[in-house]
């Protein structure tokens, strides 16, 4: 969403993003169009660890993903706050001490059992997870085999996971529960749950062209455009699918949707 927002900032065109999560895009100065109806990574980090702490647990891990919602990254000249800078803000309020905090490859198995290995070596017993759910069943077998899933030791993965969902799903379901027997998600309830159900259900059901009535459109033939539908996938593209389209638009799209071909060269 960021660098979306940066480009849609030039000509102050507004940006609602929808389960946009990061903190840095707080930032007015650098993101002035941007609103967004989710709240930021610092709430939930902050429910998090505020939770730890009621509980009594004062060591933990944070197992998360390298990327710009995990990890702090810079990219494109701006500095992003992962998840894991605002836990750690958090944690150093309430007198949590965040004893590693290793990254791992989205996808990479390798990785993944490298970055539970750490968790071994800081003896910690309480593990707070920021992944994306198809990593979880890769994080949780890794943690089977090098015996974090035993007695004593508890996980907590952050944003809401529907492991129930994940079991009905598995080939193994009996396995799967196992593996996720005792695990802890948290979520946040928003105050008007249906704006954002209502979206969610426009992004997975409609086509591409009911969402995009500009002039790009007469740039991609109608056989593709209707049937190109949103799924998991379109949340990792959008933000550059809408880039080029935003700039398209100012520079190369008449307002009859007539195609400016030297322009757009």
């Amino acid at each position: 969403t960021g660098p979306l927002a940066l480009v849609a900032s030039i000509d102050a065109t507004p940006v609602i993003a929808w389960g946009a999560t990061v903190s840095s895009l707080s930032d007015r100065d650098t993101y002035p169009t941007l609103s967004r109806t989710s709240v930021s990574d610092a709430v939930m980090a902050k429910g998090i660890i505020s939770s730890i702490s009621a509980m009594g647990w004062t060591r933990i891990a944070m197992l998360h993903i390298n990327d710009a919602w995990g990890s702090v990254r810079v990219a494109m000249g701006q500095c992003g706050r992962g998840l894991v800078q605002d836990a750690l803000e958090a944690a150093s309020r309430l007198g949590v001490n965040v004893v590693t905090a290793p990254a791992f490859t989205f996808g990479d198995g390798p990785d993944i059992e490298k970055a539970v290995g750490q968790i071994v070596e800081s003896g910690s017993r309480i593990i707070v997870v920021t992944a994306f759910e198809a990593d979880l069943p890769i994080i949780a077998a890794a943690a089977e085999r090098l015996g974090l899933l035993r007695s004593g030791y508890t996980w907590i993965v952050a944003w809401g996971v529907d492991f129930e969902r994940m079991v009905s799903q598995s080939p193994d379901q009996a396995a799967m529960r196992s593996l996720f027997a005792g695990w802890f998600t948290s979520d946040i309830e928003l105050i008007s749950p249906a704006a954002g159900n209502g979206f969610q259900n426009v992004l997975e059901s409609e086509p591409l062209h009911h969402l995009n009535h500009s002039g790009l459109e007469g740039l991609l033939s109608n056989e593709v455009i209707r049937g190109a539908q949103f799924d998991i996938f379109s949340a990792i593209t959008y933000d550059a699918v809408w880039t080029a389209a935003i700039a398209l638009a100012r520079v190369g799209v008449g307002a009859d949707g007539s195609v400016d071909k030297e322009a757009l060269l």
